[in-house]
């Protein structure tokens, strides 16, 4: 096999891998400094494709979290005369409000996003 043949296999190969529309990496990925990666404007992008892939960040891995506790609080806290939250309304809704910020804490350290002890 002479230099131009060789030359002709690596191109070949060369363009397919560049043609395709994924690639599959066998080995971690390493970024040098400074390497950006740039995102879709119109419909964004996504880390993990579906609920049972993993993602995590400073060397941990976490499934997403499913839990009672992480969903939206339905506050209706009404103003009182003067422009200003009731203390009942305040209170009632603490517990809850409490519950899902402690969900939210547990989220961020288990995707590594938040350091977990002082």
């Amino acid at each position: 096999m002479n230099e131009n043949q060789v030359r002709e296999i690596i191109k070949s190969e060369l363009e397919a891998l560049f043609k395709s529309d994924k690639y599959v990496m066998h080995k971690p990925l390493q970024l040098l400094d400074r390497v950006h990666i740039h995102t879709g404007k119109t419909n964004g992008s996504a880390l993990g494709a579906d609920t049972t892939q993993l993602a995590g960040f400073h060397g941990t891995a976490d499934s997403q979290r499913a839990n009672g506790n992480q969903t939206a609080l339905g506050l209706t806290l009404a103003l009182t005369g003067a422009n200003t939250i009731s203390r009942v309304d305040v209170e009632s809704n603490f517990t809850a409000i409490q519950v899902l910020v402690n969900e939210i804490r547990t989220t961020l350290v288990n995707k590594g996003i938040f350091k977990g002890s002082a």
